[in-house]
């Protein structure tokens, strides 16, 4: 659901742009500084980002929702700038300008996990109207999804919903590996954005383990951890244990690495699902239809559990894994996801009638007075004076009521 927004005078905390716009001082947020903001990160996508028409919008109501790789579509992070953080809004525009640089897109991303949710879920045993099976039969006896129905969220397999949080968390993972690519190819005159905004993040991951936000081995702890250690933030010894190290990531064209960083997160990912699963059971429980479902699809051989040698799975009853803390995952899910991830999370809140967040979009009248300067054109004029040897210079602004 979209929360519309006029963005309301704050303290700025622009101290890296100020070196584009001169000394900014105690400045307060405005629409002529969101347009000098917009325009300074096009400015960027043309020399970051030279053979690709990329947009850089803020999100606005009644537009588009989702910012986008394939798109080639960048959104300027509300989130931020209503806390006063340019700069750290900089510093995210211009990670994603690298992702549209250097990334595959969404639907390759995506299809090359749909393969291992099919392992995972496979190794992970239940319950199912008195049959012992593993949780991807379950899913397939329903109505088979293919990764098309899952990329797209179009399924009506009633497991959905825990399908597009699954496939989300995969991809959030598959991310944070690619943030660690990415991030390495940044120029120099740049990184000053990304380590200001690193540090803030990595603080405030440090301060939700220490409140016991986030328990420190639960998947997503684990995965910001990974990330931390190979951003050089934090020493993991689990992390450097992994199969996957800092060499694989960089040195690496994305599709390279899946199956390493599968591998090492394999177990995290089964004790994930499987909290996931036993959760997804206990609030939608079983129906007549599940019933006549089972009856028809299983035997006394099919759709068993089994284990998986090449992630080194053993077979794992969902009713052994931990409960999960909905509050945790949603804080990491949409504190450190990006738009094409939460769109998983918000259409399997959807799915299950849950509340899903807010989107936050600048009303059109905010966006009209931003878009008011770029009919402003500034022009020095130089005019010469039969008294002045030198003439006079000065400025002029027009307001070109055709644009």
């Amino acid at each position: 659901m979209d929360k519309v927004i006029d963005i309301e005078p704050v303290k700025v905390d622009a101290e890296l742009m100020s070196a584009w716009c001169g000394e900014m001082g105690d400045i307060e947020l405005s629409p002529k500084l969101l347009f000098d903001l917009q325009q300074i990160l096009k400015y960027y996508a043309e020399f970051l980002v030279p053979d690709k028409e990329v947009e850089i919008d803020y999100p606005v109501e009644d537009m588009p929702p989702c910012a986008s790789v394939d798109k080639t579509q960048v959104h300027i992070p509300l989130n931020m700038l209503l806390e006063g953080k340019v700069d750290n809004a900089i510093s995210s525009v211009i990670h994603e300008l690298h992702h549209i640089k250097y990334s595959d897109g969404e639907n390759r991303i995506c299809s090359r996990i749909f393969p291992f949710i099919h392992k995972i879920l496979k190794t992970i045993e239940t319950e199912y109207c008195g049959n012992k099976t593993s949780v991807w039969d379950v899913i397939q006896a329903q109505n088979p999804v293919t990764s098309r129905e899952v990329i797209e969220r179009t399924s009506r397999n009633q497991y959905a919903g825990f399908l597009y949080e699954l496939f989300g968390d995969l991809f959030l993972l598959m991310n944070a590996v690619e943030d660690v690519r990415i991030d390495e190819k940044q120029p120099e005159n740049l990184l000053k954005y990304r380590m200001k905004h690193e540090k803030e993040c990595y603080e405030n991951f440090v301060n939700a383990l220490d409140t016991g936000v986030l328990e420190q081995d639960s998947f997503h702890s684990l995965l910001m951890r990974a990330l931390f250690h190979y951003k050089n933030h934090t020493r993991d010894t689990e992390v450097e244990q992994m199969p996957l190290k800092f060499h694989h990531i960089v040195d690496a064209k994305p599709k390279a690495y899946v199956k390493r960083t599968m591998r090492s997160f394999a177990k995290a990912i089964q004790e994930h699902a499987g909290s996931m699963w036993k959760a997804f059971q206990e609030e939608s429980g079983t129906s007549a239809i599940d019933e006549f479902l089972a009856g028809e699809y299983f035997s006394d051989e099919d759709g068993k559990a089994e284990s998986c040698e090449s992630l080194e799975l053993d077979i794992k009853d969902s009713s052994d894994c931990k409960d999960i803390d909905s509050d945790a995952v949603d804080f990491v899910r949409y504190t450190f996801g990006e738009d094409d991830m939460t769109a998983f999370f918000d259409q399997a809140k959807i799915e299950r009638d849950k509340d899903t967040r807010d989107r936050l979009v600048l009303s059109q009248g905010m966006w009209s007075e931003i878009e008011a300067f770029r009919s402003i054109q500034h022009i020095i004029c130089e005019e010469p004076l039969e008294y002045f040897a030198n003439g006079i210079n000065y400025d002029t602004l027009i307001v070109d009521c055709v644009k």
